[in-house]
């Protein structure tokens, strides 16, 4: 078993589960080693801007034809099982202590030498926080940003490139849209238009920001914030999730 996906599974057997949450057999750590190995799209070509699988070429067809306002995205899986049923357990069933093996990955699949100035995580409602106890792509931009550091001691190449803030303070959800999950991309992006606010826009002018999220689908709400930044004046923003539906 490669390297990183014995320190995951490791990772999971110190939360003593007693069942995998993949496979729901039983086990000493809540996802099995065989279920780890078939983790989906690990190694696949995905489109550079919204990082959704490809068979081949560097951007999908809806990127050449209506391109984003991000302007690069990277995912550590796709959303099928055994994924999906990790990042929903992470989700509903609050186990925030997995985003310590997802910012893993998370960091794995970005490239050589990327840096950002800030690492801004999707508003979530007040009301949803309420709701779930934590906002999760909170919890994973700070794990995001430990894991960064841990990472930059570590290595002389790393070491003179600057270490991101992890900043949930940067922007707010000035509009408590409706859940998402059931509406098509259409009626997403209408449904999140003017959703965000940047609240002091020189903190972001000029600088390149990262957005944060376990699970793009449409791309709509993370499309409506890079909007929101870049208006405010962010020269770059680049995108960052657990999973990417196919």
């Amino acid at each position: 078993m490669p390297e990183r996906e014995a320190l995951f599974s490791r990772f999971f057997t110190s939360l003593s589960g007693h069942c995998c949450l993949g496979c729901e057999k039983r086990s000493t750590a809540l996802i099995c080693s065989s279920c780890m190995a078939l983790m989906p799209g690990k190694n696949t070509l995905r489109c550079v801007q919204c990082a959704l699988p490809l068979a081949s070429g560097t951007r999908c067809g809806a990127c050449l034809k209506h391109p984003p306002f991000f302007d690069d995205s990277y995912a550590a899986w796709d959303f099928s099982a055994p994924a999906s049923t990790l990042v929903k357990s992470f989700k509903f069933r609050q186990m925030p202590a997995l985003a310590k093996g997802f910012a893993r990955h998370m960091l794995g699949c970005l490239p050589e030498g990327f840096s950002v100035d800030f690492i801004i995580p999707v508003p979530l409602a007040s009301s949803r926080i309420r709701q779930r106890g934590f906002n999760q792509a909170w919890v994973l931009s700070q794990e995001l940003r430990r894991q960064w550091s841990l990472k930059r001691s570590f290595s002389k190449t790393e070491e003179l490139i600057p270490l991101p803030a992890a900043r949930w303070d940067l922007v707010s959800r000035v509009i408590d849209t409706p859940v998402q999950h059931s509406l098509d991309r259409a009626a997403r992006q209408a449904n999140l238009r003017g959703a965000f606010l940047v609240h002091d826009p020189k903190m972001i002018k000029n600088k390149h920001v990262l957005l944060v999220d376990d699970v793009m689908t449409t791309a709509a709400t993370l499309n409506e914030l890079a909007r929101t930044v870049k208006n405010a004046g962010a020269s770059r923003a680049s995108c960052l999730v657990v999973c990417r539906t196919a």
